[in-house]
This record gives C-alpha cells, sequence and structure tokens, in this order.
C-alpha cells in the first residue's frame, strides 16, 4: 500500500534518515504518489545534503529552474527551519 508506505517515508525523514529525504524529494519533483510541489522537493533535498548526502547539485539546479525566486527562498526557510522529531 503506496499511502502506509509514503507516512512511513515521511516518518523516517521527519527523524533525519537522509535516503528518506531524498525519496520524498523524488517523489515531489515527480509528482508520484504525492501532487507535484517544487518547493517541498527542494527543501528535503536541501536538508538532505546538510546533513551530509553528495551528489546532489544537478538535481538542484533543476528544481530551482522550474521555480519562482520566491519559491526556491520558502524552500530554502523550510530547510534553515527543519529540524530532526523524536522518535513517535
Amino acid at each position: 500500500n503506496m499511502e502506509a508506505a509514503m507516512t512511513w517515508w515521511q516518518k523516517s525523514a521527519d527523524q533525519g534518515w537522509t535516503d528518506a529525504m531524498l525519496k520524498l524529494s523524488r517523489y515531489y519533483a515527480l509528482g508520484e504518489e504525492v501532487p507535484k510541489d517544487n518547493l517541498q522537493g527542494l527543501m528535503w533535498m536541501t536538508v538532505a545534503t546538510r546533513r551530509g548526502v553528495t551528489g546532489t547539485e544537478a538535481a538542484q539546479r533543476i528544481f530551482k529552474n522550474e521555480m519562482s525566486p520566491e519559491e526556491v527562498a520558502e524552500a530554502l526557510r523550510r530547510a534553515d527551519a527543519w529540524t530532526p522529531k523524536l522518535i513517535e
């Protein structure tokens, strides 16, 4: 069930698992299983990069090219504000 899987990807990303962050970023970029949302996609990719993931530069450029400067700024603001959540 993809809905349940998305819930677990989200919980894992919220707790700081970078693989889940990249998975969510991809889903949001492509509109797979969730509505297409470049702002969310860039936010998750930025957080993952800041947590040590490398090789994301090209994907970040693609996101930014499809977004307004205001959307990019908002995605980066959300990435700045992100903190890991405790396990529920």
